[in-house]
């Protein structure tokens, strides 16, 4: 962030050229999309508005029906010439309609504040990279391999939450289900019946 500003202000400055003042408005639209859908603060922290909770009257709302038209705006081409298609546009275009239809459903049913940081891959990605961090190279694991993986990393509580190399944030979510739940689940069950 404190790059893009730097960079917005030597660029209004005259000190680069003027087109170097678009890549500062283009690299702070999209810190601010990336922003607007990682919000885990119910309130602002940092000057980050948009990395704040969804509500009814949050900014959010405006700023993404204002990047949808410049996500639907931007063309590239190929080596031709051509215009082309990029699918992290049109998938980065998609989501943001998504999570504005789900905002939507959850106001309908009363919830009028979603922090989004938590409707993301990241705990699933960290399972993931545990499975495959399992052994030396277990990184296309079959089925068998992958059940293996799994049972070690329940015996041992999967000791690690986040995978070493991961392309994601730590979850902070701890097993929701350890070899020592189930031993005492199983013990209290056999217990109650006797």
């Amino acid at each position: 962030m404190i790059i893009i500003c730097n960079f917005s202000y030597i660029s209004e400055c005259g000190k680069l050229p003027d087109e170097c003042k678009h890549t500062a408005r283009l690299l702070r639209l999209f810190d601010d999309l990336f922003d607007s859908i990682n919000g885990s603060y119910h309130q602002v922290m940092n000057g980050k508005v948009y990395r704040a909770a969804v509500t009814p009257k949050s900014p959010h709302h405006a700023f993404w029906r204002r990047s949808l038209k410049v996500l639907k705006s931007m063309k590239f081409c190929d080596k031709a010439g051509r215009t082309v298609s990029v699918p992290s546009v049109q998938s980065c275009i998609k989501s943001r309609e998504r999570i504005e239809k789900l905002f939507q459903l959850l106001k309908s049913m009363g919830i009028d504040s979603i922090l989004l940081r938590n409707l993301n891959q990241d705990p699933l990605e960290n399972f993931f990279g545990a499975i495959r961090s399992h052994g030396q190279s277990n990184t296309m694991p079959n089925a068998f391999a992958f059940e293996a993986a799994y049972k070690l990393l329940l015996i041992n509580n999967l000791s690690s939450a986040h995978s070493v190399g991961a392309n994601c944030e730590s979850d902070g979510v701890q097993c929701l289900q350890s070899l020592k739940y189930l031993i005492e689940k199983l013990n209290n069950k056999n217990t109650c019946q006797h």
